[in-house]
């Protein structure tokens, strides 16, 4: 039997076994909820956990704009990995509807503006009433979700009709397609980032804090797509595609966008720090003690600091072995980060302007908390491994890839 005879039957197994874990998870960890009655508890285990999916789908649909804009070597063997991400949308669509109905509720121990007749006596948030609604809220979710989803069917439509023929003009549409929609994306998770968790705190306000949501949507999902064409190519055709040089280029990406979040993040930080306003800087003290301080000191430095000075060898971008390990690390640091973000905003040590007083005893990690990314996660898994399996493991009609320009390139 060879290598691509393994593969279909593997992946098949795979799947299964990760639909039945993110199952079976999910229901543990909603049912450790029930009986513990903390619906703020679960619902931030909830939150960091769908927004851990998130990242993998909507990243997986930014890197395939940007591929389809820029081209490249690099695309070709990950092209198939973006495809199968930004497909489910669909799911976490679905998986929304739990965030959908705490608004709905009028539940303001997660959403303070919710309680109107508090925010109406705080003067910073009763300016943002205006904006601050739940018909607003929910309709402008459900227009980023429409975006999302009909973008990215259209772009698979027309990657499997590009796989039927092989004709150029499909090629052409998803190009000029790829630069419009990475900018509505850019748009339109800059406005999810803020209705979904920059109004946990409704008086805070960052201007690039929705770049920071879609940079580190990108970094998760970069990673994601190095641990998995590595293991693809211990079969074919990926073990013959996977060359040193398009795995250094994947590498090189996955360090570029490091730098990019450890930029924003800076900048951010700076802008708010230089102002010094009140409404502003409980943000970073209420990740500043508590504990909160060691939690921000190691992503300082496992999310940037490490990847950055082992990244910058050339030698380990062109090693499966070693890349592989950074990119699972950085897998699991988003997860600390996307906690660091979501936890102080729903467990205040600092009740600032903006914020309603709530103050919980003890550090505001919870076993839900450990649950939720690995039921998301494994959830995800499944429906991305029936996305992939629908298609050829390789784009190998599409007229970029041609053996001629593949020759070129790699000269």
């Amino acid at each position: 039997m060879t290598d691509n005879e393994l593969l279909p039957p593997r992946l098949e197994r795979l799947q299964k076994t990760s639909l039945v874990i993110g199952f079976a998870v999910l229901a543990t960890m909603v049912l450790y909820s029930l009986l513990s009655n903390h619906s703020t508890h679960f619902f931030q285990s909830y939150l960091i956990g769908y927004l851990f999916a998130l990242s993998f789908t909507l990243g997986g649909f930014g890197w395939l704009c940007i591929h389809h804009l820029v081209g490249g070597g690099w695309g070709y063997v990950s092209r198939r990995v973006f495809e199968a991400g930004a497909m489910n949308i669909i799911l976490m669509a679905v998986l929304f509807l739990p965030i959908l109905f705490t608004v709905v509720s009028g539940n303001s121990d997660v959403y303070p503006w919710l309680d109107k007749s508090w925010a109406r006596g705080d003067h910073v948030v009763s300016q943002k009433l205006g904006y601050l609604s739940i018909g607003g809220w929910v309709l402008r979710a459900v227009i980023c979700f429409a975006i999302w989803i009909g973008l990215a069917t259209l772009m698979n439509k027309w990657s499997e009709r590009q796989d039927a023929t092989g004709e150029l003009v499909w090629r052409k549409k998803m190009k000029f397609l790829a630069g419009p929609a990475l900018l509505i994306y850019v748009l339109t998770m800059s406005i999810a980032s803020v209705d979904w968790v920059m109004s946990l705190e409704p008086a805070w306000f960052s201007s690039i804090y929705g770049a920071i949501f879609f940079i580190g949507q990108g970094l998760s999902m970069m990673a994601f797509t190095i641990v998995f064409v590595v293991w693809l190519s211990k079969f074919q055709p990926m073990k013959t595609e996977l060359r040193v040089n398009r795995l250094h280029d994947l590498g090189n990406l996955q360090f570029a966008f490091i730098l990019l979040w450890a930029y924003m993040e800076v900048s951010q930080f700076i802008i708010i720090w230089s102002a010094g306003l009140p409404e502003e800087i409980t943000w970073y003290m209420n990740r500043s003690r508590h504990g909160f301080e060691y939690v921000s000191t190691a992503l300082v430095m496992l999310q940037f600091f490490i990847p950055f000075f082992v990244l910058i060898s050339r030698g380990v971008k062109r090693v499966k072995e070693r890349i592989v390990k950074i990119a699972l690390a950085i897998i699991c640091i988003r997860v600390l980060d996307l906690w660091w973000i979501v936890a102080p905003s729903l467990h205040p040590g600092v009740a600032g302007t903006g914020q309603k007083p709530v103050f919980d005893s003890g550090f505001p990690l919870f076993f839900t908390d450990l649950l939720a990314p690995i039921g998301f996660g494994a959830l995800w898994f499944g429906f991305f491994l029936r996305n992939f399996r629908q298609k050829p493991v390789l784009p190998t009609k599409d007229p970029m890839f041609s053996e001629h320009f593949d020759v070129k390139e790699t000269a």
